[in-house]
């Protein structure tokens, strides 16, 4: 992350640059397009601003121009706000990154206007703020320096990650209400839809698109993003079982309340004893989930080695992503920072 410093400075430029030009090109008067983008400015630039500096790391290191790089991860910051928004909305989660998440917010705002109706208010400007994220980031993409065809590359590859992540959301969706359990593989599939494909796979594909690289390499860098992509997620799951609300900035064990089906509960499921599993299934969705609830579950799942299942699957995931990058055509110094990447992944609190 030391590193990615100097990128995540440049991206908050970028970022910064791209509201105000679009709030001086937004209507001058009401209440609502000021708050728009106070909301923006307070939270389009707070996170680690991951995709937009692998997005710019990757297309330096292959030669690319890192200005286009800026602009491209830019842009991927604004579609992952965008989800993020849509996403608390579907989660229901009233918090993110230690603030209140826009759905929340909006939704104090017309409680505060005794507005009726106050939640679907909230949802609904929510809603509209994640969808001007979706269009400030095409007009990024219009602005770039790029040919015409290179562009049009850009945009297709965007346009086809979005559309596999929606559909990824909506499984994840899906899998939360019904009641059959997920097998491991389509665990995977949805980590891979929801997560992998713009997270990971969009910022080196398209880094790789403007920096001229051959179709081997982006086929290469479709299955590192994967990897990466599945990696994080696990990760998350990790975070979102034994991590503190200080850590993950939301509620801990929010992901037990909302029924996520992770690896963690699928091998759990199949090595614990029946009782036990439901007493699981009993606190699956519970909204007052207690730290004694939060802790059985947590045991339970470090001693029935569900927990030493997925240590060996992301064993796995950073052995095979080793193998990807050392077929990339980079430099040892290069090759050494997606190194690091990946152990920064392993090791990450946050």
């Amino acid at each position: 992350m030391k590193y990615l410093t100097q990128y995540r400075e440049l991206l908050t430029e970028s970022l910064t640059q791209t509201l105000r030009e679009a709030e001086v090109a937004a209507p001058a008067t009401g209440q609502v397009p000021t708050e728009v983008w106070r909301v923006l400015h307070e939270r389009v630039a707070a996170g680690k601003l991951l995709r937009g500096c692998l997005t710019a790391m990757a297309t330096e290191a292959f030669g690319g121009d890192v200005s286009d790089g800026i602009k491209l991860g830019a842009a991927w910051e604004l579609l992952n706000n965008a989800l993020l928004i849509h996403d608390d909305i579907i989660d229901r989660d009233e918090v993110r990154r230690g603030q209140p998440s826009v759905f929340a917010y909006y939704t104090r705002q017309a409680e505060q206007n005794q507005w009726p109706q106050a939640p679907h208010v909230g949802q609904s400007l929510a809603l509209c703020v994640g969808d001007i994220c979706f269009f400030l980031a095409n007009q990024l993409l219009a602005d770039t320096r790029l040919d015409g065809s290179t562009t049009r590359a850009v945009i297709k590859r965007m346009s086809q990650e979005m559309m596999f992540t929606a559909f990824g959301e909506m499984k994840d969706t899906i899998a939360g209400y019904d009641t059959r359990q997920l097998s491991d593989d389509e665990i995977r599939a949805i980590f891979i839809e929801k997560t992998a494909r713009y997270s990971f796979v969009l910022p080196l594909v398209s880094a790789a698109l403007i920096s001229q690289q051959t179709s081997a390499v982006v086929r290469d860098l479709e299955k590192l993003g994967e990897a990466l992509g599945v990696l994080f997620q696990i990760k998350d799951d990790e975070l979102g079982l034994f991590g503190s609300s200080e850590q993950i900035g939301k509620p801990a064990g929010s992901d037990l309340r909302e029924g996520k089906q992770t690896l963690y509960f699928w091998y759990a499921r199949q090595l614990v004893t029946h009782e036990d599993w439901q007493r699981v299934m009993t606190l699956v969705g519970k909204s007052d989930l207690g730290e004694g609830d939060l802790t059985f579950v947590r045991q339970l799942v470090i001693d029935s080695g569900a927990k030493a299942k997925v240590d060996q699957e992301l064993f796995e995931l950073e052995t095979s992503a080793h193998e990807l990058i050392t077929r990339l055509p980079l430099t040892e110094e290069w090759r050494e920072l997606f190194y690091d990447l990946v152990a920064w992944q392993l090791k990450r609190l946050s």
